[in-house]
């Protein structure tokens, strides 16, 4: 059995790709029970982390919650129904799962539904295509494995407010463009 309190998850922050994950803050306590034999441990207990908040690199919208409780029954690790808040107060729900069993072909899933939430927070020096906050709406699927991920996004934007650098002033529109490939 491990029992640890207490752990901050800033110490991560060194070792994390800061264009992905800028940062992590909170503090963790594990539970956790292992069972079985060498060749097939299982493991059982809970990973929690109170005052959860991360910044995404890229995007840089920090998202918080107050608690993240993350399940680990044998072979699956369960985040269930979350709800994550940016910086206005905006909110989403987010739910994933992992099959680590087979850890040579870990399979996960996720899924956010925001509403209305902070999906990009850029700075004019951060990005030199572009600046300005965009808030989005719906449903964003992903599914893999090692062989590959699928994500499915079915999102609106609000009314946004992103500005060029040589305009220096809003733009009174964003468009996304997708190219959707096909095999034959």
């Amino acid at each position: 059995t491990v029992d640890i309190d207490g752990i901050p998850l800033a110490a991560a922050n060194p070792f994390l790709p800061a264009d992905v994950i800028h940062s992590v803050e909170g503090t963790t306590a594990l539970y956790l029970e292992l069972r079985g034999s060498k060749g097939m441990p299982k493991m059982n207990g809970t990973l929690s982390v109170s005052d959860f908040s991360t910044t995404i690199g890229i995007t840089d919208v920090t998202y918080s919650t107050p608690t993240l409780d993350i399940d680990i029954d044998g072979g699956t690790v369960r985040l269930p129904l979350t709800t994550l808040t940016d910086g206005e107060g905006n909110k989403a729900t987010l739910e994933a799962q992992a099959d680590i069993s087979n850890t040579s072909n870990i399979a996960y899933s996720a899924r956010l539904i925001p509403s209305n939430i902070m999906a990009i927070d850029t700075k004019a020096r951060a990005n030199d295509q572009f600046y300005g906050k965009v808030y989005i709406s719906g449903a964003v699927n992903v599914k893999g494995n090692r062989n590959g991920i699928n994500v499915d996004v079915a999102v609106t934007t609000q009314p946004v407010n992103i500005s060029e650098p040589t305009r220096r002033a809003p733009l009174p529109y964003a468009a996304f463009c997708f190219e959707k490939k096909t095999t034959t």
